[in-house]
């Protein structure tokens, strides 16, 4: 490939990134929530790959100009495209992912929302704490929260445009912020948007797996501290699992958390807290 047309890609995909971010921000939550979407961006993906083949030279010319770069270019966008839809088209398209009533049960999870992160708030005293990593001081106290994101934008003392796009464009390692609260999330978070789920004890007990799931553990079975956290004494960033970079962001690891429980939520278009929220108040409550 020419340098001008290697640049004239690269200018094409970060275009179309950037449309994307757009797209996911202001697109009505309900169209997010559903497998409409993804079924177009699967079509758009197979679409362009068909005219792709369909327009390539290879196709049209003799035999002996039949070059095997030139068919392994044009199927890169038909793998993509079949990889999406295998892995996202999971139920059908045209119904929204996973009608429901509203969730049953003894327990309750809070989603909170701290502008574009979100991250999950347990009640301590109906978590089996007997494998959780940093149990004794959960325990110690009524509620805990945990968060996953970015190991440099999370913990980063000021918000650069250089550490946001790193954070956007490369994968790199994460952290879980994790706290000890005192006080229910209203009060622990009282400017913050909080959904409440009541779910069954089994379904608990699977988004707590979750976030014990995350912690990437020590040599000696322990969580590694990263750094102080937010919170003051009762929080800190520990060492986490899975590469963060977008879209796989912390909105989607807290739609994991709800996905694992069994909830029908998409996490694969939780890209935005607001989305996140959306997915969650289908199935629970919006306390504010």
């Amino acid at each position: 490939m020419k340098p001008a047309a290697a640049a004239r890609s690269l200018v094409a995909a970060l275009a179309t990134a950037l449309a994307l971010c757009v797209v996911l921000d202001v697109l009505p939550p309900y169209l997010l929530a559903t497998h409409v979407l993804t079924a177009l961006v699967v079509a758009a993906i197979v679409g362009g790959a068909a005219r792709l083949v369909v327009r390539s030279r290879w196709l049209r010319a003799p035999a002996r100009r039949y070059t095997v770069p030139g068919a392994a270019l044009a199927a890169i966008p038909l793998f993509i495209g079949t990889v999406a839809a295998a892995s996202y088209l999971r139920a059908p398209f045209w119904l929204p992912g996973g009608l429901r009533a509203k969730t049953v049960g003894d327990r309750r999870v809070y989603v909170v929302s701290h502008g574009w992160h979100t991250s999950l708030m347990l009640p301590t005293a109906a978590m089996d704490a007997a494998d959780f990593p940093l149990a004794a001081e959960f325990k110690a106290a009524p509620w805990f929260e945990a968060g996953w994101g970015d190991a440099d934008f999370f913990q980063a003392d000021e918000i650069t445009l250089g550490v946001t796009l790193d954070a956007l464009l490369l994968p790199g390692p994460s952290v879980l912020h994790v706290a000890a609260l005192t006080k229910p999330p209203l009060e622990a978070f009282p400017e913050a948007p909080v959904v409440e789920l009541a779910l069954s004890d089994a379904e608990f007990r699977a988004v707590v797996r979750h976030i014990a799931a995350t912690f990437d553990l020590g040599p000696d079975g322990q969580a590694v501290t990263t750094g102080k956290g937010d919170y003051g004494v009762g929080s800190r960033f520990v060492k986490a699992k899975g590469l963060y970079y977008y879209p796989n962001t912390c909105n989607v690891w807290t739609a994991k958390g709800l996905a694992a429980a069994g909830l029908p939520v998409l996490p694969e278009v939780a890209v935005t807290a607001r989305n996140v929220l959306f997915q969650a108040d289908r199935l629970g409550q919006t306390l504010r």
